[in-house]
């Protein structure tokens, strides 16, 4: 199988891809357990490392450059049941960076809430400021909350950022971001005050300018909260399902108006 073939169709080609390091796998356990080395067909242990690298480069098919600043935004279901669990307990003021499209900007303007926008880059929303990287960012005066969809790979020190400055911060992020032994100091000196897991899954976050085919989302997000005026809680649960259904049409309004 060769790369051009990955190009034309790219899910052929990764289950191609699969089968052929499980063949390869095969070959290299043929024989005895004690005679596993010496009697497999010679090469089958390079062929097996030639196959997975290209498995792992078809599998992960969006470059440094497509990722650029990791904008994978958010749906609207998931400011929509923020506000529905947490609107009682969100400040007036809050700083969403990494704002994106404002998807999460938006909803919360439209709710009342005063919202400062930023993100690194211009994805073509005139209500953030681009430009601003939150990580070399100093705090904002005023500001009560910060509120985001953090790039999963640096979302760590968004949060340690954030502990340093405000009192009240929600995280949308992958609900392993639970599963870290790196992560388990921080959570034992700062935990949450409350998780909220999406019970169903929300609709899949497409990276920025994607024009492929939309995919249903494998992947399980929840809304992480710390908030000094709490106690932390146990996790608690949200069906973005019910809530849309029960009454986000003036929402979706004040989306569309902003």
């Amino acid at each position: 199988m060769h790369l051009t073939e990955h190009h034309r169709n790219p899910r052929r080609s990764l289950t191609a891809a699969r089968r052929l390091v499980v063949a390869a796998d095969r070959e290299v356990s043929w024989g005895s357990t004690s005679a596993r080395v010496s009697l497999a067909p010679a090469g089958a242990g390079t062929k097996r490392r030639a196959y997975l690298e290209l498995f792992l480069r078809i599998q992960s098919r969006h470059t440094d450059a497509d990722r650029r600043a990791d904008p994978y935004f958010s749906p609207l279901e998931a400011t929509a049941s923020l506000l529905h669990i947490e609107r009682e307990f969100l400040p007036g003021r809050s700083w969403v960076p990494a704002a994106g499209d404002g998807v999460i900007a938006r909803p919360l303007q439209g709710a009342g809430f005063t919202v400062i926008s930023s993100d690194l880059l211009d994805y073509g929303w005139h209500g953030s400021r681009s430009g601003v990287d939150y990580l070399k960012a100093k705090p904002l005066a005023g500001v009560e909350a910060i509120v985001t969809n953090p790039p999963f790979k640096i979302a760590q020190l968004f949060l340690e950022k954030a502990l340093s400055e405000v009192g009240c911060i929600a995280l949308l992020m992958r609900t392993n971001f639970l599963e870290s032994l790196e992560r388990m100091p921080l959570f034992c000196e700062c935990p949450p005050s409350k998780v909220w897991i999406s019970s169903n899954r929300l609709p899949m976050m497409h990276r920025y300018g994607w024009a492929g085919r939309r995919s249903t989302s494998n992947t399980c997000h929840s809304w992480f909260i710390w908030d000094t005026r709490r106690e932390p809680a146990p996790d608690g649960y949200f069906n973005w399902g019910a809530i849309i259904n029960k009454g986000t049409v003036l929402l979706l309004a004040a989306l569309a108006e902003h």
